[in-house]
């Protein structure tokens, strides 16, 4: 694979997967959890947000600003340290209400972490279809997601 198309294809595989759990990055690049922590402490991965349940952490941060330690920044974005909140939700969210099927993909958590945070963090727009099959997926409003966000930031 030549890099041109190496480069294309992890591009898509962030948007797809915009925020990684902790314990992917501490897999996949050989580090332990302290290490994730004080890269997120100290900056070079800017965008981290705790989606816990509860008092326990259970960060996610920007799959760019990881990637960008390795390859550089993305001409595309640019550095993700030089990227404002609004742009940085735009990279996590599409411009639309978000299925629950989807934010759990983007969010990187299970089906039952999307409906434990949907009573005191979401606004349902559309109700599921039916019970089971695939128009049983609930639709969250654009804006109360970005705001949950936005309170979780990890600074």
């Amino acid at each position: 694979m030549n890099p041109i198309t190496l480069v294309a294809f992890i591009t898509a595989v962030l948007k797809h997967r915009p925020l990684w759990k902790a314990r992917t990055i501490e897999d996949f690049f050989s580090l332990t959890p302290e290490q994730v922590r004080e890269r997120i402490d100290n900056g070079e991965f800017p965008w981290a947000f705790n989606i816990s349940l509860g008092k326990k952490t259970d960060l996610r941060v920007l799959s760019w600003s990881v990637m960008e330690t390795h390859l550089g920044p993305f001409k595309e974005i640019g550095a993700t340290k030089n990227l404002a909140l609004p742009e940085v939700i735009n990279l996590i969210l599409p411009q639309r209400d978000i299925r629950s099927t989807e934010l759990q993909r983007r969010l990187s958590c299970s089906p039952e972490h999307v409906y434990a945070l949907a009573p005191r963090n979401f606004k349902v727009t559309r109700k599921p279809l039916q019970a089971g099959g695939p128009n049983s997926y609930t639709v969250f409003s654009r804006a109360s997601v970005e705001n949950f966000l936005i309170r979780r930031r990890v600074l």
